[in-house]
């Protein structure tokens, strides 16, 4: 439902598998940590896709798959807003696809036209997740149609991404989205040592890979 809100407080995700995506936790809508810390760890995603209509690449969200819709698509308007704070770890989680800790992506049949789609990073710890493909921690994009008009804003504040593995990315993939950070925050963004490594000795971007879109970072250590 386009108006509902989970609320996650003090909870443990472990030692889930899915066939297809999601491995912990698979979110659409409004949702928001808060509270005690969550603790996403030990999940797995294997991108069995038993229905061959999919056209698109399974197995994505290790730990956390955020796959957001508002209202139908032929409603106006709408806002999603995903927080990621310090009460919240993602770490030790497996996507054979993409996005081994976490994967952000969005039903374009069911997002509302013109949605203001909000994803602040503010003090997770993201480590030891892998991905078959992109984004060891984190893998996010925009594959929305621009008859759509959605507006994406991701703030990367704060918080540690650190030893993710993929082939491409292994902290962070970014895909033609427009990233920055808040220019009045006080606490910093960690992004260290990801690994960018396929099975044939190639890899690209152990920290980030940006493949179209603009990256604008503060207060931020790469190492």
């Amino acid at each position: 439902r386009a108006d509902s809100k989970c609320v996650i407080d003090g909870c443990s995700f472990t030692y889930n598998e899915a066939e297809r995506d999601a491995g912990g936790l698979r979110l659409e809508g409004t949702f928001q940590f808060s509270g005690n810390k969550t603790i996403v760890s030990n999940n797995r995603c294997n991108g069995v896709n038993k229905f061959a209509a999919l056209n698109r690449v399974l197995g994505n969200g290790g730990g956390i798959q955020i796959y957001g819709y508002a209202g139908t698509a032929d409603a106006v308007g709408g806002t999603l807003t995903y927080r990621l704070p310090e009460c919240l770890e993602v770490t030790d989680n497996i996507a054979n696809g993409y996005g081994g800790g976490i994967a952000f992506e969005f039903n374009t049949d069911k997002l509302t036209n013109g949605t203001n789609i909000y994803a602040d990073f503010d003090g997770t710890l993201i480590e030891r997740n892998y991905a078959g493909i992109s984004g060891g921690g984190v893998y996010m994009t925009d594959d929305t149609p621009e008859e759509k008009n959605y507006s994406f804003f991701v703030n990367l504040n704060s918080g540690t991404i650190q030893n993710n593995t993929a082939p491409d990315g292994g902290g962070m993939y970014i895909s033609k989205l427009d990233v920055s950070s808040d220019a009045g925050g006080t606490k910093s963004l960690y992004i260290r040592n990801n690994t960018a490594e396929d099975t044939d000795g190639t890899g690209d971007g152990g920290g980030i890979y940006l493949n179209a879109g603009n990256l604008t970072l503060q207060r931020t250590v790469i190492s």
